[in-house]
Formats: structure tokens, C-alpha cells, sequence
């Protein structure tokens, strides 16, 4: 893959600004217009937000990380908790978040090689909530 810029719609930008640049624990690599932002997650491979309201809520993305429990405790560090999570019979373990428009995002990880899924869209069905921290 030469490269990828896949984006999310949000309902309300300055909110969702908010909630991402925790998220993803930086400022956005750069900012195209008023309503969109840009992070680029690795070479040539960038996620960006747009403020696309009839859109909002309906996306799904796919990212590899290295380490999906490292991830999720950065995230949880910078104050973004997980609202459920689920673990699959092939290994695959997922969490679950969910932004102020009522978005989900989802890590996810095989072991020994982690990925991390963002989603955006209605709820899982079968989440279950996260036991206490």
C-alpha cells in the first residue's frame, strides 16, 4: 500500500477536536479547513476528521499498532476510559469507546500482533461492560 487518508464524519467539529486530539495524543498533523483536521498515524497513512453532520456516525477504520494494551493505556491516561470491550474464541480482543457524538471507536488486537479498529457507527450488540479499574 502506497498510502491512505481515510476519514471520519463528526456532527460537531470543536467537540470532536476535542475528543481526538486526546484520543490519538497529539495535535493534528495539520487542518485542510474550519472543519476538518488531519493526524497522520504513520508514513503516508493519515486519519482526518470532517464535520459532516448527515454523515456522522457511519464510518469504520482499521489501524495495526503494535501493542493494543500499551494503546489502551495511553488512552486511559489521557482521560478517554473504555466503555466495553469483547473477547472472540479466535483470540481477538476488542475495546470499546465512545466519543461525545455517540460514535464508537474499538481497539482490537490479535496477540501476538496487535491492530487497532476504529468504528464509528451504531452500537455493537455484544459488548460487554469493562470490569472496574
Amino acid at each position: 500500500m502506497a498510502g491512505l487518508f481515510a476519514g471520519l464524519p463528526v456532527s460537531r467539529y470543536q467537540r470532536a477536536l476535542t475528543w481526538y486530539k486526546r484520543l490519538m495524543g497529539s495535535e493534528p498533523a495539520f487542518l485542510p479547513s474550519a472543519t476538518e483536521a488531519v493526524w497522520e498515524l504513520a508514513g503516508h497513512r493519515y486519519l482526518y476528521i470532517a464535520e459532516l453532520p448527515g454523515r456522522a456516525g457511519r464510518a469504520l477504520l482499521a489501524v495495526f499498532v503494535d501493542d493494543l494494551d500499551d494503546g489502551v493505556g495511553s488512552i486511559r491516561a489521557r482521560g478517554i476510559q473504555p466503555a466495553a470491550r469483547e473477547m472472540y474464541g479466535n483470540g481477538l480482543r476488542k475495546v470499546i469507546y465512545r466519543d461525545p457524538a455517540a460514535n464508537k471507536s474499538a481497539s482490537a488486537a490479535l496477540r501476538p500482533g496487535d491492530w487497532l479498529v476504529r468504528t464509528a457507527g451504531p452500537a455493537l450488540r455484544t459488548a460487554r461492560p469493562l470490569p472496574a479499574a
